[in-house]
């Protein structure tokens, strides 16, 4: 299964997440939903801020949880919300 989840700049806290009677603790929820949902291919959407502040935290915890290695899809930042949310379907859908 492909995950597909955007990565932001924010500040990640650890929570524990849970689903279907499994538990992850974690503060990135694109790394609590491949371990519920068994991805084999995860595909995060970051804009180039995004990537410098969390990618490498991101790909550290996926490997912790033993999940694949990210592919890290750059994403404009800024501009009208409609171009963000069409240009981030149209890096994924590249991606596939």
């Amino acid at each position: 299964m492909r995950l597909i989840r955007f990565l932001g700049t924010g500040n990640y806290a650890e929570t524990t997440d849970e689903y279907d009677g499994v538990t992850c603790q974690t503060c990135y929820v694109a790394a609590a939903l491949a371990t519920f949902l068994s991805a084999d291919n995860i595909v995060i959407l970051a804009t180039e801020q995004a990537k410098q502040s969390h990618a490498q935290g991101l790909a550290h915890e996926l490997e912790r949880l033993d999940l694949p290695a990210p592919d890290i899809c750059r994403i404009p930042s800024g501009g009208m919300t409609e171009e963000l949310w069409q240009r981030a379907f149209q890096t994924a859908l590249s991606g596939a």
